[in-house]
């Protein structure tokens, strides 16, 4: 018997006792206190003889006898079942039903936290356990997503620890922060957006950040980079309204990093850029292209100088100079 089909069946049985309470006895044509039921038929008095309660019309002493403890109490239950098997019939796993402020207490109190940073304290972010992402119960699942918006969280303290510009040093710091959280988000795509929420609050609270810092520049930036790192690219794949691009300045910047791991960065992020414009047209042009074709002709690195190459070549073939 499925859980709808027993609280349907319960629901029956306390409606019948509850319009069995109520109406009880339904003669109204004894004359009974309204408040023991006496019987008062042997008299013409309204002050009943036996508890001493004055009716104040004849017609009080003319109702139906009812039980309004049992029939309140019916109703009290009648609501809940009501209540539940409409959660019951609600499509999608228990943890969809449940309101979402109780299941951010369940989380907050119950949730298993994510695993330490594998580049060690303050080198990387929390790593959130991979199978729980997979597993076939949704508890599981927002457990991740829990575990990714602490991730997510630790990724934007990291880019406002410090005020002012960003400086090479921290640029360097920052960018494998900035790999681990964009992989991540990535990873976090193949979940069903009705799941989605746990993350998505964090996201919120980031693009919140980035409005209120709209009056300083150097926080503003820092919170735009922050943001677009949990973004999709290109047409269809982001479904968010605040949609973050990474900022001009912090690919030029990293461009010209005198890391190479750093200008690897500048590169890829650079090109996200570009595929964004060739997916959608009305998108700016990111800067910095004559720096991107220089680099895939003399920079000291190899590996960067393959990476520059590849992508002057994407954009000659996609996005030809006017």
């Amino acid at each position: 018997m499925t859980a709808l089909v027993l609280i349907s069946c319960v629901f029956v049985v306390v409606a019948a006792i509850t319009i069995k309470a109520w109406w009880c006895d339904g003669r109204i044509d004894l004359r009974r206190c309204p408040r023991c039921w006496y019987d008062m038929s042997a008299t013409d008095s309204k002050l009943c003889p036996e508890c001493g309660h004055a009716a104040r019309r004849e017609s009080d002493l003319h109702q139906r006898r009812s039980s309004k403890r049992v029939s309140r109490a019916g109703v009290v239950i009648l609501c809940v079942l009501a209540v539940a098997g409409v959660v019951v019939a609600m499509p999608g796993p228990w943890t969809n039903k449940v309101p979402r402020p109780i299941m951010r207490l369940l989380l907050s109190a119950a949730a298993s936290p994510p695993a330490p940073p594998a580049a060690g304290p303050g080198l990387g972010l929390p790593v959130p356990v991979t199978v729980l992402k997979s597993s076939p119960r949704a508890w599981d699942r927002l457990v991740w997503q829990h575990q990714a918006s602490i991730a997510f969280r630790a990724w934007d303290d990291a880019v406002h620890a410090t005020q002012g510009p960003i400086t090479d040093a921290e640029l360097a710091r920052l960018v494998p922060l900035a790999d681990e959280a964009h992989a991540l988000f990535a990873e976090s795509g193949g979940l069903n957006s009705i799941e989605a929420w746990g993350y998505d609050r964090e996201i919120e609270r980031m693009a919140a950040r980035r409005t209120a810092a709209a009056s300083d520049a150097d926080r503003l930036l820092r919170s735009e980079w922050a943001l677009a790192e949990l973004q999709y690219v290109g047409r269809g794949y982001s479904w968010r309204p605040d949609f973050a691009r990474v900022p001009d300045a912090i690919i030029q910047q990293a461009l010209a990093h005198p890391d190479a791991s750093v200008r690897l960065f500048g590169l890829d992020r650079f090109g996200r850029r570009a595929h964004q414009v060739v997916m959608e047209p009305a998108s700016p042009m990111p800067s910095g292209r004559a720096t991107v074709e220089a680099m895939a002709m003399g920079d000291a690195n190899l590996g960067v100088r393959k990476r520059a190459a590849d992508l002057v070549v994407y954009l000659d073939g996609f996005l030809p100079k006017k």
